[in-house]
């Protein structure tokens, strides 16, 4: 539980981001162990879906897991349930992924790269005020108002988005990875939701689903629509980019207390 070598545990324990970190490492590691395949493998997410419990949001940090994986024809499949030592679980997950173990990974990233920058539509992201988006004056934010009020625009780059520019984004930087996705999600429901006004008492996640279609590259911006409200505060969001859907993203949301913020 060290925020230096972990720079994502400055978040909530029940952040979005934190949690699909968990589960980064968590089923990364575990099927190493279980030699489902090595590390040398590069792999990909497909599908991510979790389930805090009241004990995400007690302010204290999960420290153990208990993961259950599988490897079959249509991919590579897990659980997740993380908490603490004494056998209190913090969140439930689970999802699908795939191991590129059939093609030559980085000449298919460089092709994808390049289609997407020669596609690019030349979108001018203004990122919106920290205070639009749920976060703390001064945090970073990476979404903005597009001409369309369904629609907001965003933008991950390689040099802003990682660390130690970024305050706790870490990844590869091959391209705009699932936590960040997730936080760009958090930040495009506070602006729907909140009409683009500024918030008093952000919104909390309790869960949530994503399906991953396609990467999102780095430096390019892309967009976020607002497919469906529902009145539980439950919202579905698009992502897209350059004319091509790359994700879905629901998030259950719950108003949190005045001057409470999702994200420092």
């Amino acid at each position: 539980l060290d925020s230096q070598v972990w720079p994502w545990l400055a978040l909530p324990p029940h952040h979005p981001v934190l949690v699909e970190k968990y589960q980064y490492f968590g089923t990364v590691t575990a099927s190493w162990a279980m030699q489902l395949f090595t590390p040398e493998t590069y792999t990909a997410l497909t599908r991510f879906y979790w389930q805090c419990t009241p004990a995400a949001f007690s302010g204290k940090y999960a420290t153990h897991g208990v993961c259950n994986t599988q490897n079959g024809e249509a991919g590579l499949g897990f659980s997740l349930d993380v908490g603490t030592a004494d056998g209190c679980v913090m969140f439930r997950s689970g999802g699908e992924g795939f191991a590129f173990e059939d093609r030559d990974y980085r000449d298919f990233r460089a092709r994808a790269r390049s289609a997407v920058a020669a596609a690019n539509h030349a979108i001018n992201v203004q990122v919106a005020a920290p205070e639009m988006l749920g976060l703390a004056p001064g945090a970073q934010g990476f979404v903005g108002p597009s001409t369309r009020p369904e629609c907001v625009h965003a933008c991950v780059t390689k040099q802003g988005g990682f660390v130690p520019t970024h305050a706790f984004h870490t990844g590869s930087g091959d391209h705009v990875n699932a936590a960040q996705l997730l936080d760009c999600a958090l930040q495009a429901a506070h602006w729907f939701i909140g009409e683009g006004q500024p918030w008093r008492r952000p919104l909390l996640c309790q869960g949530g689903e994503a399906g991953f279609q396609r990467y999102v590259e780095l430096d390019v911006p892309f967009t976020i629509s607002l497919v469906e409200l529902e009145a539980d505060l439950n919202v579905h969001l698009k992502v897209s980019q350059a004319g091509k859907d790359n994700a879905v993203i629901a998030l259950k949301l719950v108003r949190g207390e005045d001057g409470q913020v999702h994200a420092g």
